[in-house]
Protein backbone atom coordinates (compact mmCIF):
# COMPACT_ATOMS: atom_id res chain seq x y z
CA UNK A 1 0.00 0.00 0.00
CA UNK A 2 2.82 2.43 0.87
CA UNK A 3 4.51 1.77 -2.48
CA UNK A 4 1.23 2.39 -4.32
CA UNK A 5 0.70 5.70 -2.53
CA UNK A 6 4.26 6.79 -3.30
CA UNK A 7 3.78 5.92 -6.98
CA UNK A 8 0.47 7.84 -7.06
CA UNK A 9 2.15 10.96 -5.64
CA UNK A 10 4.89 10.84 -8.28
CA UNK A 11 2.34 10.21 -11.03
CA UNK A 12 0.38 13.27 -9.91
CA UNK A 13 3.53 15.40 -10.05
CA UNK A 14 4.32 14.13 -13.55
CA UNK A 15 0.82 14.92 -14.81
CA UNK A 16 0.94 18.36 -13.21
CA UNK A 17 4.29 19.09 -14.85
CA UNK A 18 2.91 17.89 -18.18
CA UNK A 19 -0.07 20.25 -17.93
CA UNK A 20 2.13 23.20 -17.05
CA UNK A 21 4.52 22.41 -19.89
CA UNK A 22 1.71 22.08 -22.44
CA UNK A 23 0.16 25.38 -21.44
CA UNK A 24 3.53 27.12 -21.64
CA UNK A 25 4.35 25.62 -25.05
CA UNK A 26 0.95 26.59 -26.45
CA UNK A 27 1.40 30.17 -25.29
CA UNK A 28 4.92 30.37 -26.70
CA UNK A 29 3.74 28.94 -30.02
CA UNK A 30 0.97 31.50 -30.24
CA UNK A 31 -1.77 28.88 -30.16
CA UNK A 32 -5.07 30.51 -31.02
CA UNK A 33 -7.24 28.49 -28.67
CA UNK A 34 -6.96 26.92 -25.25
CA UNK A 35 -8.89 23.67 -24.92
CA UNK A 36 -11.27 22.79 -22.09
CA UNK A 37 -11.97 19.05 -21.78
CA UNK A 38 -15.16 18.56 -19.80
CA UNK A 39 -17.00 15.37 -18.85
CA UNK A 40 -20.52 14.86 -17.56
CA UNK A 41 -23.31 12.31 -17.39
CA UNK A 42 -26.40 12.42 -19.62
CA UNK A 43 -28.36 14.57 -17.16
CA UNK A 44 -25.65 17.20 -16.82
CA UNK A 45 -25.10 17.07 -20.57
CA UNK A 46 -28.63 18.32 -21.22
CA UNK A 47 -29.60 20.33 -18.16
CA UNK A 48 -26.37 21.93 -16.87
CA UNK A 49 -23.62 21.99 -19.50
CA UNK A 50 -25.31 24.16 -22.19
CA UNK A 51 -26.10 27.21 -19.99
CA UNK A 52 -22.79 26.83 -18.14
CA UNK A 53 -20.80 26.79 -21.37
CA UNK A 54 -22.73 29.75 -22.74
CA UNK A 55 -21.77 31.76 -19.65
CA UNK A 56 -18.17 30.50 -19.74
CA UNK A 57 -17.62 31.20 -23.45
CA UNK A 58 -19.09 34.67 -23.09
CA UNK A 59 -16.13 35.43 -20.79
CA UNK A 60 -13.59 33.22 -22.62
CA UNK A 61 -14.51 33.35 -26.33
CA UNK A 62 -11.09 32.11 -27.50
CA UNK A 63 -11.44 28.78 -25.70
CA UNK A 64 -12.18 25.53 -27.51
CA UNK A 65 -14.32 22.92 -25.75
CA UNK A 66 -14.31 19.13 -25.92
CA UNK A 67 -17.38 17.54 -24.27
CA UNK A 68 -17.52 13.91 -23.18
CA UNK A 69 -20.66 12.14 -21.95
CA UNK A 70 -20.09 8.82 -20.17
CA UNK A 71 -20.90 6.69 -17.15
CA UNK A 72 -19.57 7.65 -13.74
CA UNK A 73 -16.68 5.11 -13.59
CA UNK A 74 -15.37 6.18 -17.01
CA UNK A 75 -15.56 9.88 -16.15
CA UNK A 76 -13.72 9.37 -12.87
CA UNK A 77 -11.04 7.27 -14.56
CA UNK A 78 -10.42 9.90 -17.25
CA UNK A 79 -10.30 12.70 -14.69
CA UNK A 80 -7.68 10.84 -12.66
CA UNK A 81 -5.62 10.23 -15.79
CA UNK A 82 -5.75 13.86 -16.87
CA UNK A 83 -7.72 13.06 -20.04
CA UNK A 84 -10.50 15.33 -18.76
CA UNK A 85 -9.86 18.66 -17.05
CA UNK A 86 -13.08 18.63 -15.05
CA UNK A 87 -16.28 16.62 -14.67
CA UNK A 88 -19.80 17.41 -13.43
CA UNK A 89 -21.27 14.89 -11.00
CA UNK A 90 -23.30 14.33 -7.85
CA UNK A 91 -21.14 14.39 -4.74
CA UNK A 92 -19.54 13.07 -2.60
CA UNK A 93 -17.24 10.77 -4.56
CA UNK A 94 -14.53 10.47 -1.87
CA UNK A 95 -11.63 9.90 -4.26
CA UNK A 96 -8.27 11.01 -2.85
CA UNK A 97 -6.92 11.73 -6.36
CA UNK A 98 -9.70 14.21 -7.16
CA UNK A 99 -10.71 17.57 -5.72
CA UNK A 100 -14.45 17.92 -5.08
CA UNK A 101 -15.96 21.35 -5.55
CA UNK A 102 -19.68 21.49 -4.62
CA UNK A 103 -21.76 24.04 -6.52
CA UNK A 104 -25.25 23.49 -5.10
CA UNK A 105 -27.30 20.97 -3.12
CA UNK A 106 -30.44 19.22 -4.30
CA UNK A 107 -33.14 17.00 -2.82
CA UNK A 108 -34.12 13.60 -4.21
CA UNK A 109 -37.91 13.28 -4.50
CA UNK A 110 -40.46 10.71 -5.64
CA UNK A 111 -42.26 11.63 -8.85
CA UNK A 112 -45.62 10.24 -9.95
CA UNK A 113 -47.82 10.61 -13.03
CA UNK A 114 -50.68 13.13 -12.87
CA UNK A 115 -53.64 11.89 -10.82
CA UNK A 116 -55.74 11.58 -13.99
CA UNK A 117 -53.33 8.96 -15.34
CA UNK A 118 -53.60 7.04 -12.05
CA UNK A 119 -57.36 6.57 -12.21
CA UNK A 120 -57.88 9.45 -9.79
CA UNK A 121 -55.62 7.87 -7.14
CA UNK A 122 -53.41 10.34 -5.30
CA UNK A 123 -49.80 9.29 -4.67
CA UNK A 124 -48.80 8.21 -1.19
CA UNK A 125 -45.66 6.83 0.41
CA UNK A 126 -47.69 3.97 1.90
CA UNK A 127 -48.70 2.70 -1.55
CA UNK A 128 -45.20 2.53 -3.06
CA UNK A 129 -44.81 -1.25 -2.79
CA UNK A 130 -46.94 -2.35 -5.78
CA UNK A 131 -46.24 0.76 -7.87
CA UNK A 132 -44.31 0.07 -11.11
CA UNK A 133 -40.93 1.65 -10.34
CA UNK A 134 -38.36 3.04 -12.79
CA UNK A 135 -35.05 3.26 -10.88
CA UNK A 136 -32.60 5.98 -11.89
CA UNK A 137 -29.30 4.08 -12.12
CA UNK A 138 -26.04 5.98 -11.54
CA UNK A 139 -23.30 4.20 -9.63
CA UNK A 140 -22.04 7.25 -7.75
CA UNK A 141 -24.40 8.68 -5.07
CA UNK A 142 -27.72 7.91 -6.79
CA UNK A 143 -27.74 4.12 -6.33
CA UNK A 144 -26.91 4.47 -2.64
CA UNK A 145 -29.60 7.16 -2.28
CA UNK A 146 -32.17 4.77 -3.73
CA UNK A 147 -31.12 1.96 -1.40
CA UNK A 148 -31.46 4.35 1.53
CA UNK A 149 -34.95 5.34 0.39
CA UNK A 150 -36.05 1.69 0.21
CA UNK A 151 -34.63 1.03 3.67
CA UNK A 152 -36.29 4.13 5.15
CA UNK A 153 -39.70 3.26 3.74
CA UNK A 154 -39.35 -0.49 4.24
CA UNK A 155 -40.41 -1.50 0.74
CA UNK A 156 -39.04 -3.63 -2.08
CA UNK A 157 -39.38 -1.69 -5.35
CA UNK A 158 -41.40 -3.28 -8.13
CA UNK A 159 -38.80 -2.35 -10.78
CA UNK A 160 -40.30 -2.57 -14.27
CA UNK A 161 -37.33 -1.02 -16.09
CA UNK A 162 -34.03 0.76 -15.34
CA UNK A 163 -32.77 3.98 -16.87
CA UNK A 164 -29.70 6.19 -16.41
CA UNK A 165 -31.25 9.32 -17.98
CA UNK A 166 -33.57 11.39 -15.75
CA UNK A 167 -35.19 13.30 -18.61
CA UNK A 168 -36.17 10.01 -20.23
CA UNK A 169 -37.48 8.70 -16.90
CA UNK A 170 -39.54 11.83 -16.41
CA UNK A 171 -41.22 11.38 -19.80
CA UNK A 172 -42.02 7.75 -18.96
CA UNK A 173 -43.56 8.83 -15.66
CA UNK A 174 -45.62 11.53 -17.39
CA UNK A 175 -47.06 8.82 -19.66
CA UNK A 176 -48.17 6.82 -16.63
CA UNK A 177 -45.66 3.99 -17.06
CA UNK A 178 -44.30 4.13 -13.53
CA UNK A 179 -42.94 6.22 -10.66
CA UNK A 180 -39.36 7.15 -9.90
CA UNK A 181 -36.92 8.82 -7.52
CA UNK A 182 -35.19 11.83 -9.10
CA UNK A 183 -33.44 15.08 -8.24
CA UNK A 184 -36.02 17.78 -7.57
CA UNK A 185 -34.40 20.10 -10.12
CA UNK A 186 -35.00 17.48 -12.78
CA UNK A 187 -38.77 17.58 -12.23
CA UNK A 188 -39.28 21.16 -11.06
CA UNK A 189 -40.62 22.60 -14.31
CA UNK A 190 -42.97 19.64 -14.85
CA UNK A 191 -44.33 20.03 -11.33
CA UNK A 192 -45.02 23.69 -12.06
CA UNK A 193 -46.88 22.71 -15.24
CA UNK A 194 -48.80 19.95 -13.45
CA UNK A 195 -47.48 17.16 -15.68
CA UNK A 196 -45.98 15.23 -12.73
CA UNK A 197 -46.62 15.08 -8.99
CA UNK A 198 -43.94 15.01 -6.31
CA UNK A 199 -43.70 13.51 -2.83
CA UNK A 200 -40.81 14.09 -0.47
CA UNK A 201 -39.49 11.10 1.50
CA UNK A 202 -40.10 11.06 5.23
CA UNK A 203 -36.41 11.73 5.77
CA UNK A 204 -35.16 14.31 3.21
CA UNK A 205 -32.29 13.05 1.08
CA UNK A 206 -30.07 15.95 0.09
CA UNK A 207 -26.82 15.76 -1.88
CA UNK A 208 -24.33 18.10 -3.44
CA UNK A 209 -23.74 18.52 -7.15
CA UNK A 210 -20.52 19.98 -8.43
CA UNK A 211 -17.22 19.66 -10.22
CA UNK A 212 -14.27 17.35 -9.79
CA UNK A 213 -10.79 17.82 -11.13
CA UNK A 214 -7.49 16.06 -10.67
CA UNK A 215 -5.48 16.98 -7.59
CA UNK A 216 -2.35 18.73 -8.88
CA UNK A 217 0.07 21.51 -8.01
CA UNK A 218 -0.61 23.30 -11.29
CA UNK A 219 -4.03 24.45 -12.49
CA UNK A 220 -4.50 25.45 -16.15
CA UNK A 221 -5.92 28.93 -16.68
CA UNK A 222 -8.88 27.52 -18.59
CA UNK A 223 -9.88 25.41 -15.57
CA UNK A 224 -9.56 28.39 -13.21
CA UNK A 225 -11.81 30.40 -15.50
CA UNK A 226 -14.46 27.68 -15.64
CA UNK A 227 -14.46 27.24 -11.87
CA UNK A 228 -15.09 30.96 -11.38
CA UNK A 229 -18.02 30.97 -13.80
CA UNK A 230 -19.51 27.75 -12.40
CA UNK A 231 -19.78 29.22 -8.90
CA UNK A 232 -21.95 32.02 -10.27
CA UNK A 233 -24.67 29.45 -11.13
CA UNK A 234 -27.48 31.64 -9.80
CA UNK A 235 -26.83 33.98 -12.74
CA UNK A 236 -26.67 31.49 -15.61
CA UNK A 237 -28.67 28.39 -14.59
CA UNK A 238 -32.43 28.45 -15.35
CA UNK A 239 -33.09 25.70 -12.76
CA UNK A 240 -31.41 27.57 -9.90
CA UNK A 241 -34.77 28.09 -8.07
CA UNK A 242 -34.98 24.32 -7.50
CA UNK A 243 -31.65 23.92 -5.66
CA UNK A 244 -29.89 25.42 -2.65
CA UNK A 245 -26.35 26.43 -1.69
CA UNK A 246 -24.07 23.41 -1.15
CA UNK A 247 -24.13 21.48 2.10
CA UNK A 248 -21.36 22.43 4.50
Amino acid sequence: MAARETLARYAARILSARDEALESVCKDAGARRELLRRGRGPHGSLRVAPPLLRAFLADHPATGVRLVTAGDPGLLRDARAGILDVILMSLPVNDSELVEEPLWSYEMVLIFPPTAKRGGRKPSLASLGPEPFIPYRRTVVIDSAFRRLCADLGFEPNAVMENDEPDSIRELVKLGLGVSFLPRWSAGEDVRRGTVQVLRPLRPQVYNYGQLHRRADFEPAVLSGLRTVAHAWRKWWPLAPYVNPPLG
